[in-house]
This record gives structure tokens, sequence and C-alpha cells, in this order.
């Protein structure tokens, strides 16, 4: 799922299905349905796959990327500074960059963190 800051300050969220991103916003209060079509494929290499590991990923891209670290989805344990990042360029580009942290109100208040 992507998350985005827009003009004012509010999150938007889009599904990416292939080349195509989805707004999620509108959706909200409303009725989806998903459908499986069969065939799992990484969403690093393209590789047909059993599972689906770390939001869409092959076990071996899921090993290696950094993309694929704990940090990810939940930045606060982001390792980059130890010296520990698998791969040192993306760390730079994605988390030492600024997030958005906000209140959510789902089964209780939690904060998040984007």
């Amino acid at each position: 799922m992507l998350a985005r800051q827009d003009d004012a300050s509010f999150v938007q969220y889009a599904f990416r299905l292939g080349d195509t991103e989805i707004a999620v916003n509108p959706l909200i209060g409303k009725t989806l349905r998903l459908e499986f079509l069969g065939a799992i494929h990484c969403s690093h290499c393209g590789r047909k796959t059993k599972s689906s590991y770390s939001q869409g990923y092959c076990y071996p891209c899921m090993l290696k990327l950094a993309q694929c670290d704990l940090c990810i989805m939940s930045p606060e344990r982001c390792h980059h500074d130890q010296g520990t990042c698998r791969d040192p360029a993306w760390g730079e580009q994605f988390c030492m960059t600024d997030h958005i942290v906000y209140l959510a109100n789902s089964s209780g208040v939690k904060v998040g963190i984007t």
C-alpha cells in the first residue's frame, strides 16, 4: 500500500496493482471485494511463488532486499545508523527522510508512522 501526504496535510492511501494505483480513501466505508486469480508473483523479480513475504516478495528477495527489512513496517526499528543496512543507498533514500506521525482510531487510539 502506498501512502502520500496531500497539499492539505492529509494522508492519501493507494493500492498498487501492476502499473496502476487505486485510491483507497474514497473506498472508506464501502464494501470491497478482492478476488485471488491463482498466481502470486514477486513484486521485485517477477518469479512465480507459492507464498508472498514482506508485502509481495518471494522468499529469496525477502531475505536480500533492504525494502523487506524490519524498518519498512516499523521505522523506529531502523538500524541504518548502526551500519547494518542491507543496502545503505536505499536506506538513505527511504529511511533517512521525514516521516509523518499520526493518530489512528481503529480498535482504540493508536500512534502510526509513515
